[in-house]
């Protein structure tokens, strides 16, 4: 049995018995972001991170200085290895990785009519 339907027998036992199917489906909306695969990065000797998906490529550089600010830069993006330049700049390798999560997320839900968990 997957995650996804053991999550979602769950989330239905619990909200029909006791709140009803509205409150049941509301609630596998709002657990749907969490029911997304996270990705798997593969690390380029600490300074790039990769992670293939089922619609593209997920890149994270890590460089020196930014330019603008002085100082050091995470960014991220979506189908450009150029991160650098193209990217979302984020504080650090972590807070990269969770925008990353949170914008897969949104492009999966938003073939759902959903975003991030909301209807």
């Amino acid at each position: 049995m997957s995650d996804m339907r053991e999550t979602m027998i769950e989330i239905i036992g619990t909200h029909v018995e006791f709140c009803g199917a509205t409150d049941a489906a509301d609630a596998i909306i709002a657990a749907l972001p969490d029911m997304v695969r996270p990705l798997e990065w593969n690390d380029h000797c600490g300074v790039s991170y990769y992670a293939g998906t089922e619609v593209g490529w997920y890149y994270i550089e890590v460089g020196g200085n930014h330019p603008e600010t002085g100082e050091p830069f995470v960014a991220w993006s979506h189908d450009d290895e150029d991160a650098y330049h193209h990217g979302e700049h984020v504080k650090d390798v972590d807070s990269a990785k969770a925008a990353v999560a949170k914008h897969r997320a949104s492009r999966i839900l938003s073939a759902f009519g959903v975003q991030g968990g909301e209807a």
